[in-house]
């Protein structure tokens, strides 16, 4: 999860929210026709007004936009009215997202959800206290103005780094019991260090069960404490893509309750538990107000679209006009009547032939995608938090994070528009 301020409107602008997407996107990469793509900004621009909904039950409105995507945008026939066959499903989506009592709001790119927390709010505010307490006296502004010394805008940035002390294999301690709650990481101590292999876990975990069972027996204890076999929570298909010398985050362990609210369970990198006991309250209520976009965004990652206009290279070697290579004849590099200048001449027609050519889509089926979103109630997970100025979301994690989702909240908003 990201907390940031922000100098945009995050739900309007397209560009921005295309970047946030892809910053975890762990489904299977499909390349988009130039028609597709058109199509989809088509269908953004009308999602990006407020009234959009109520207007798609007006006939005249949507001769307006189908005639508006066909000048402006040159669609086809089918083209503008797949778009406007999809806005119904957007609209559907989004009725049932509001009838069950969730805030979650669907923005103009697929997979990427918001809600809107007014920046004054109590919890905003709550937040912003927080953050001056663990900065310093000065007031908020003080820090982020742009002419303030850069050792200030240095700290706010480095507040709660995830790349700040993370874990490294064979050299970060770790600790000897489970903890419950963040406060307890401070009574204990650790036992060794994060072992890099699936061998070195199983010797780590030996060594302290013997351990502790020698010390039982000195305490005249003939039980042996063995819970650290229940402690560690790694798998050996997860300890076999352990690669020794390798950093990772350090997560943070949530529980959200029934209620939707949040729980911590472990204490958040770079963030003392007991002296900033008010920015994990903080924390906890944005977590709390994610988790229905949370919710969205998996069941959108666990159900991604289909192309909407599937593309085949091979069928697009017969279309419009057939490859060179497929003609034979003095077109065929073993054929002795091979002419150079004529195979050239005959390619530079087939690419201008595609490239002007455009594809039509089917007609347009619902996506699989349900309409009831997965939920993450009575759930453990794993969180990475981090506090930053940046206008932008920049999270520099690698594939082996295994983050499937990103939170963007936005604590301050500038050039917002009303």
């Amino acid at each position: 999860m990201i907390i940031t301020k922000s100098c945009i409107k995050p739900e309007a602008d397209l560009s921005k929210l295309e970047k946030l997407k892809n910053l975890y996107d762990a489904c299977e990469v499909s390349w988009k026709t130039v028609a597709e793509q058109t199509m989809i900004e088509a269908g953004a621009e009308i999602r990006g007004c407020s009234d959009w909904a109520d207007k798609l039950e007006n006939e005249a409105d949507r001769e307006q936009w189908i005639a508006e995507m066909k000048e402006k945008k040159s669609l086809t026939d089918k083209q503008a009215a797949y778009v406007i066959s999809e806005l119904f499903y957007y609209k559907k989506l989004q009725s049932f997202v509001d009838n069950s009592g969730s805030n979650a709001k669907h923005s103009v790119v697929d997979m990427v959800w918001y809600t809107d927390i007014p920046e004054n709010s109590d919890l905003a505010q709550e937040f912003n206290i927080a953050l001056s307490n663990i900065l310093g006296t000065m007031p908020k502004d003080h820090y982020f103005r742009k002419n303030v010394d850069q050792l200030f805008k240095d700290m706010a940035e480095q507040i709660v780094d995830p790349t700040l002390y993370s874990l490294v294999y064979k050299s970060t301690p770790i600790l000897s019991k489970p903890i419950t709650c963040p406060k307890d990481a401070l009574n204990l101590c650790s036992f060794g260090t994060v072992p890099g292999s699936i061998d070195a876990w199983k010797q780590a975990i030996c060594n302290l069960n013997a351990s502790m069972a020698k010390r039982n027996k000195k305490n005249g204890s003939d039980q042996p404490e063995t819970a650290i076999n229940s402690f560690v929570p790694f798998s050996e298909e997860y300890l076999g893509l352990i690669d020794p010398g390798e950093r990772h985050w350090l997560p943070t362990d949530i529980y959200v309750n029934e209620d939707g609210s949040v729980d911590f369970k472990s204490y958040i990198n770079n963030i003392h538990p007991e002296e900033h006991a008010d920015m994990y309250s903080a924390i906890s209520k944005i977590l709390s107000k994610t988790v229905p976009l949370l919710e969205q965004a998996l069941t959108d990652w666990e159900h991604p679209r289909d192309l909407r206009i599937p593309y085949d290279y091979d069928n697009c070697l017969e279309f419009p006009i057939k490859h060179p290579s497929k003609l034979g004849g003095k077109y065929d590099i073993y054929n002795t009547e091979f002419d150079d200048e004529v195979y050239d001449e005959a390619i530079d027609q087939w690419r201008e032939s595609v490239i002007n050519a455009t594809p039509d889509p089917e007609n347009f089926v619902e996506p699989e995608r349900p309409l009831a979103a997965y939920s993450l109630h009575n759930k453990n997970l794993q969180v990475v938090v981090e506090i930053t100025d940046k206008t932008e979301p920049y999270f520099p994690s690698t594939a082996s994070e295994n983050i499937i989702a990103t939170a963007v909240y936005f604590y301050d908003i500038q050039g917002r528009n009303p």
